[in-house]
């Protein structure tokens, strides 16, 4: 005689089978959330396929529980009077589930440790979401940015065009230690770092009775180890930016940006720089393979919109070496 899964039997490995395909779903959805950079986001989206194929399974497996949850669930409570233990979907499957006598310990097992699992992935899903908050706070405020520009897009080969003439007599500064490459006007200069974490300075020409050149310089932190997001970063940037600056005054920011084709956060301020007073600042930075990069334009109050065009076509042509 055939011993047909009872409806308590029937719920548990109904149970079992939906875990084992949540936890798959977990995972994929904590890589995405994982994402802090839109490089690593763009890479996450590459298990999105396995997440599609196991929707068909869950569907060809599911389609007869949906009609089995037709009428609040008529078609589970029917095993209760069917002779054979049979649901709605097992009978149009033509099957029926029978189980070996005993108890089986493994069974039980399988449920806790599965819901064990679940739980643990649902919290790591929530802390990675919390950690990159900032990130994907960005690309929503992108996105509702681009949807109220009404202003005509531009075609990206004409962007290109537009950009090849902007750089067509731009200098080339490569450093092939640091991985780095810029473009700067002709009559810029350059200094490379030889301490600190500044890498080089490119400094505009010094007019008659200046001495001090409007300036834009490039440091680079290594992060390696800190687990540390954009967000994260520009938080300590922010505290000591606050705590370096005398007379600060915070003009825009922190926003948003792009640097190195990633979402990078930038802020414009004012301030003193040790005995020299109306310092007019603006930085970027960007977090790329553990490493912070930050871009800073520094000049007089009174010349920063003279050479601002200028920095910001340094800041565009910032690079990294294959």
């Amino acid at each position: 005689m055939n011993n047909f899964a009872s409806a308590k039997i029937r719920l548990l490995a109904f149970l079992i089978e939906s875990e084992v395909y949540l936890a798959i779903y977990l995972l994929v959805i904590l890589k995405i959330l994982s994402s802090d950079s839109i490089e690593t986001f763009l890479d996450s989206l590459l298990f999105l396929p396995a997440l599609f194929i196991f929707m068909r399974i869950l569907l060809h497996n599911y389609i007869g529980y949906m009609v089995s949850s037709a009428l609040f669930f008529l078609g589970f409570f029917w095993v209760v009077k069917d002779k054979m233990k049979r649901a709605w979907h097992d009978m149009m499957a033509g099957s029926f589930v029978v189980v070996k006598p005993g108890f089986n310990p493994i069974t039980l097992f399988c449920f806790t440790f599965l819901a064990v699992i679940n739980i643990y992935l649902g919290a790591l899903c929530y802390t990675a979401f919390l950690n990159n908050f900032p990130f994907y706070k960005g690309i929503y405020e992108d996105f509702i940015e681009s949807k109220k520009d009404n202003s005509p897009q531009i075609n990206p080969k004409s962007a290109d065009l537009v950009q090849a003439r902007v750089f067509n007599d731009y200098k080339s500064y490569t450093n092939a230690d640091k991985k780095i490459s810029f473009l700067y006007p002709p009559d810029w200069t350059t200094e490379d770092a030889l301490t600190g974490s500044i890498v080089v300075f490119f400094k505009s020409p010094l007019e008659s009775g200046d001495n001090f050149p409007a300036n834009v310089n490039l440091s680079i932190q290594d992060l390696t180890g800190y687990n540390i997001n954009l967000g994260q970063y520009t938080k300590l940037s922010l505290e000591q930016i606050n705590s370096l600056s005398t007379d600060l005054k915070i003009l825009k920011g922190p926003e948003k940006t792009v640097l190195l084709g990633q979402s990078a956060d930038s802020m414009e301020y004012t301030g003193r720089q040790g005995e020299m007073m109306g310092i007019h600042w603006k930085q970027a930075w960007v977090i790329k393979d553990s490493r912070a990069y930050i871009l800073s334009y520094t000049s007089l109050e009174s010349d920063f919109e003279k050479y601002k065009q200028e920095a910001e076509n340094i800041f565009s042509s910032f690079s990294l070496l294959p």
